[in-house]
């Protein structure tokens, strides 16, 4: 009996037909992959234009985006820092205490960490009493950068060394906008740091006079330190005993073009118009302390500290402040000693670990000829 089949075709190699159903649903799989790369390279085009386009172009035109990321006053390393207990950072007998300044409702959190030979001899009973009554030991104001706290770590490593080695109160304070502080009627700029770091320095030129009082700044806060001793000189005002630059540089927007964050977009032909003109055109963070250099006294002693291997203020911008500061004094009779001190890359102390040089405080004593004899090891 013949029985119906049906038509069939088979290839060459003899093997059966695909169906049409299997073909069917064989089908998707190919356009959803297709479909996933498609999604896969917008996102990514997207991201570029994100990255090269918006991003330098917000930066041009907020001076708010601006303001932050020179500032970075929203920025906590360590987080949830603990500045009304400065004593658990390891700061024996030290002080958390506000400042008021000139300006009307503005109050500046502050740190005073006694020098330890008052701490040895005095204990911190006696020494809550008068801060600074019992000894005349040098005094420190210490003038941070930008982003975090008094309470930095790398910055509580320098109060040790400078209160212990170098047995001397350290003042630290944090400007308007930063941790506990006030923020003040605008903010943070490059006028009104100064006067928050005059406040300061002012409220310990009260209280220690006959010592010698040292201004000590790192970074952003280099910045600040020379327009504060062109503001003291301008005014008349008693000048400290000197002055210490650790990390500077020469102008902010130099470092904006140099900076490692600023990598991806050099090569872009709008950098410099939307990063590096802008900065220097925004009054708010015009940081230009080579131009400002002329206006330091030549009578105040600086001591410029810089690591080679610095990648966030690279030391060729520290050694361009040198030489600005060096020619605004040359040939000016009775100008005070202005050095460069240049760490070797190798030692690796970068930004902001030239506490750890072992001769720091030797450098430092040696320079402004202060008495370490009752200094700790």
């Amino acid at each position: 009996m013949l029985r119906w089949r049906g038509t069939t075709t088979s290839n060459a190699a003899g093997t059966p037909p695909q169906k049409d159903d299997e073909r069917q649903t064989r089908a998707p799989p190919k356009r959803k992959h297709r479909s996933t790369l498609s999604v896969l390279l917008l996102l990514l085009v997207l991201t570029a234009i994100g990255i090269l386009v918006i991003a330098p172009a917000v930066f041009y035109v907020s001076p708010w985006i601006r303001h932050k990321t020179v500032f970075l006053t929203f920025v906590n390393l360590p987080p949830f820092p603990r500045l009304n207990d400065p004593r658990s950072y390891d700061l024996r007998c030290a002080h958390n205490f506000y400042l008021d300044s000139e300006e009307a409702g503005l109050r500046l959190g502050a740190w005073h960490i006694p020098p330890a030979s008052s701490v040895d001899r005095l204990g911190c009973d006696k020494l809550d009493q008068d801060w600074f009554a019992h000894d005349k030991r040098p005094v420190v104001l210490y003038l941070h950068g930008n982003g975090g706290s008094r309470a930095g770590g790398h910055r509580v490593s320098l109060y040790k060394v400078l209160t212990g080695r170098l047995d001397a109160h350290v003042l630290a304070v944090d400007y308007r906008g930063y941790a506990d502080s006030g923020s003040g009627l605008a903010g943070p700029s490059a006028e009104a740091l100064p006067q928050d770091a005059r406040t300061a320095l002012r409220w310990l030129q009260a209280r220690t006079a006959g010592r010698p009082l040292i201004v000590w700044s790192h970074s952003l806060g280099t910045g600040v330190a020379v327009r504060l001793m062109e503001e003291l000189h301008r005014r008349g005002e008693p000048l400290p005993a000197g002055l210490v630059l650790e990390a500077p540089f020469d102008a902010l927007h130099h470092v904006a073009a140099t900076h490692p964050l600023s990598l991806p977009y050099r090569w872009l032909p709008y950098f410099e118009c939307a990063f590096v003109n802008s900065l220097k055109n925004d009054p708010v963070v015009q940081f230009d302390s080579a131009a400002r250099a002329r206006h330091v006294p030549p009578k105040l002693p600086v001591l410029v500290l810089h690591a080679r291997d610095d990648a966030t203020v690279p030391f060729p911008l520290g050694e361009n402040l040198h030489k600005a500061l060096h020619k605004a004094r040359q040939n000016q009779p009775g100008a005070a000693p202005l050095r460069l001190h240049a760490y070797d890359g190798q030692l690796g102390y970068g930004h902001k670990h030239m506490h750890r040089d072992p001769e720091l405080i030797s450098t430092v004593a040696k320079f402004f000829a202060l008495n370490v004899t009752d200094a700790r090891p």
